[in-house]
């Protein structure tokens, strides 16, 4: 049963490590979906500023344009995670996730593989090495968003969005900002670089059109609970077996000084 449960182990936590390693892949051109290579809409709204409430904070939202966009999910940042202390020392609950987002032109050529992207915080970032991946890549089909929801199940759609999901959101380029003295705008075009030059995206629609490699996630998450049913069995047994082989030393002591004295 124990070298059952070894070899057990040692296959899931290699299926696992392979997998958690090739499941956030970005896809090549021919499985990206059409709408991806349309550009984003945009358009100039009059719409009266309004509030909304986040764990006790109210938030003014001003809402500019009008925007539809559809994307490749290249890079993301969760507001939630454990180095992310920006949003909480902000108190900016509204802004849940950023997309870093690629889309048209940069998806027509697998150039866009060729980049490692990165988020922080507030920002995305894209390098390379490929001197030819670099020429033809396109800085203004590339955009980082900040995505403020407060729609609970959009909210459950934005926050298991990951790398290599394509996706289509909706709503309004809008300016937001709270009375603890947090306020932040909005780029209005996708022309500009370096610091305000994010989306900031009050979201009324959001869609994961194609997820990345779903059968990848399956396999992940089979084979870590495996790796660590078999690595807690493994370890019981072992202590069972020790406590076990401990107390019949300790027997067999007993046996021999009672046959001494």
């Amino acid at each position: 049963m124990n070298n059952i449960l070894k070899y057990l182990f040692i296959v899931s936590a290699a299926v696992f490590v392979i997998s958690g390693l090739t499941k956030d892949r970005l896809p090549n051109p021919d499985g990206i979906v059409e709408e991806l290579l349309l550009e984003p809409y945009q358009e100039e709204v009059e719409i009266e500023e309004f509030t909304t409430e986040r764990k006790g904070i109210v938030y003014t939202v001003n809402p500019l344009y009008e925007y539809d966009i559809y994307g490749l999910v290249v890079s993301y940042s969760d507001a939630r995670g454990f180095l992310n202390i920006s949003h909480k020392r902000w108190g900016d609950y509204l802004n849940i996730k950023d997309l870093c987002l690629i889309w048209g032109q940069n998806l027509r050529t697998p150039h866009y593989k060729k980049f490692k992207y990165k988020s922080g915080d507030w920002m995305c970032m894209y390098r390379t090495r490929d001197g030819e991946a670099y020429a033809v890549f396109r800085s203004d089909k590339f955009s980082n968003n900040h995505l403020l929801v407060d729609d609970e199940a959009l909210k459950k759609l934005v926050r298991k969005t990951r790398r290599g999901d394509q996706v289509h959101i909706s709503g309004y380029l809008s300016e937001y900002s709270h009375d603890g003295g947090f306020t932040r705008g909005t780029s209005t075009t996708r022309l500009d670089k370096g610091n305000g030059a994010c989306e900031t995206i009050y979201v009324t629609g959001f869609e994961i059109l194609k997820r990345s490699r779903p059968a990848l996630d399956i396999l992940f998450a089979v084979s870590g609970i495996a790796a660590a049913s078999s690595a807690l069995a493994i370890i019981a047994i072992f202590f069972v077996y020790t406590g076990a082989a401990r107390k019949g030393a300790g027997a067999t002591e007993v046996t021999e000084r009672r046959k001494e004295s």
